[in-house]
């Protein structure tokens, strides 16, 4: 027993270190206005201190109650799903950005061997002049072995080979071509062909007839002499007649 006060209250003596077996729940407590048990805030508390729901936007979801867990989650896992989705997407687009470069530098390759084939296949006068040098040449060879050889409109292949037929026979007619080559440069290895640029050949003989170039020079140089003097030749009604 000891006396004291609490408040304004005064007592003669005090418990402690009580240890409490039951609780019950009263219109009024013994102990006072402070032993009470409330489920909700004071009403002179609840127009200042009640919580603010916070919405915000999270990816497609729009107006999404923080306070609210299981709409949170919703939202939060729609946006996951569609991060993962841009990144697949992201992903497969790298992926065709690869094969696309590399196809257009495969392209940028093939444009370049075309380009230089185009540029080598160039049809130039010098190109022209070898051309038409080598196949005189093989005409004159050929004509060496058969001087009865027509090689209007037939290949080099076909005039070596008709050449040779004609020096070998039968034999030689299931010789393959690279064969046809080779018998055909042995035969006309010694063979001498004057250059077709100045030189005309006949059909049917290999015999060269002149200089094509000084031929023509000389008839052009007489054509042009005989229209320099034709005012000296007396006028002729006959010939005017013709």
């Amino acid at each position: 027993m000891t006396p004291g006060k609490f408040g304004d209250a005064e007592y003669d003596g005090s418990m402690a270190n009580i240890r409490i077996n039951h609780l019950a729940l009263c219109g009024t407590a013994r102990g006072g206005a402070e032993l009470r048990i409330v489920d909700e805030r004071p009403a002179h508390l609840r127009d200042h201190q009640e919580p603010k729901s916070m919405k915000i936007t999270i990816g497609d979801a729009k107006d999404v109650d923080l306070s609210d867990g299981a709409a949170v989650a919703l939202a939060v896992g729609a946006l996951n799903t569609t991060l993962t989705d841009a990144q697949t997407k992201v992903g497969t687009l790298t992926a065709d950005l690869v094969t696309a470069k590399t196809t257009i530098e495969a392209r940028d390759g093939t444009i370049v061997a075309l380009t230089q084939q185009v540029k080598d296949a160039e049809v130039t006068p010098a190109k022209l002049q070898q051309l038409a040098d080598a196949r005189s040449l093989v005409i004159g060879k050929a004509k060496a072995l058969h001087p009865a050889i027509v090689v209007d409109g037939k290949t080099d292949v076909d005039i070596r080979k008709e050449a040779v037929m004609a020096k070998l026979g039968d034999a030689a007619k299931d010789m393959a071509d690279a064969a046809i080559e080779g018998a055909f440069v042995a035969f006309t290895n010694d063979v001498k062909v004057g250059d077709a640029r100045n030189t005309v050949v006949p059909i049917g003989a290999p015999v060269v007839l002149g200089d094509a170039a000084t031929e023509y020079t000389n008839d052009r140089n007489k054509q042009r002499r005989a229209l320099a003097d034709a005012w000296r030749t007396p006028f002729n009604p006959a010939d005017a007649a013709a």
